[in-house]
């Protein structure tokens, strides 16, 4: 086939139709997870799940959009603020440590996943316990990573490339 023949490139954008079936996905991870809120009575909801959806869904060829970095990030970071933040009566200095910790034992452990850096934060401003590990953050991402397989396979795209 000659170049005169050959579609013009769309350079990387995604299409209309793309665009829309990310936002469809994260719209229906994040009402799965409002409803396991209302029916259990416990906060599921935290922005940092909101910007995992975004990758899942919209980047989910991503090497952090995988199940390992996507629930093994939120969770180290989970961890790791949780233990700083009553280890230290949740003082202010250790905020900043947790996030930094969080970064780097991410990266060393080959769990990189950006929206998990916000965790430790929303840790520290909620004065979370230690059943915060379990909901909304192993919940949310749980359902988060299933939601999207589920609504990928339905799409006839693959997700996810590798699940540890």
């Amino acid at each position: 086939m000659n170049d005169t023949h050959r579609k013009p490139a769309n350079h990387g954008h995604p299409s209309w139709r793309q665009c829309a079936i990310a936002g469809i996905g994260a719209t229906l991870a994040l009402l799965a997870i409002c409803a396991a809120e209302n029916a259990t009575g416990t906060p599921w909801l935290l922005a940092p799940l909101g910007a995992s959806c975004a990758l899942a869904f919209g980047a989910h060829e991503s090497p952090f959009s995988q199940p390992r970095n996507l629930i093994g990030g939120h969770l180290l970071a989970t961890f790791v603020a949780l233990g700083l933040f009553h280890f230290t009566d949740g003082a202010a200095w250790a905020m900043a440590v947790a996030a930094g910790l969080t970064l780097a034992l991410m990266m060393a452990l080959r769990m990189f996943h950006p929206p998990a850096g916000a965790t430790p934060l929303v840790i520290f401003a909620s004065k979370a316990s230690w059943a915060y590990a379990f909901t909304p953050v192993f919940s949310g991402t749980a359902l988060i990573v299933i939601t999207a397989w589920a609504y990928h396979r339905v799409g006839k795209q693959s997700y996810p490339h590798r699940w540890w």
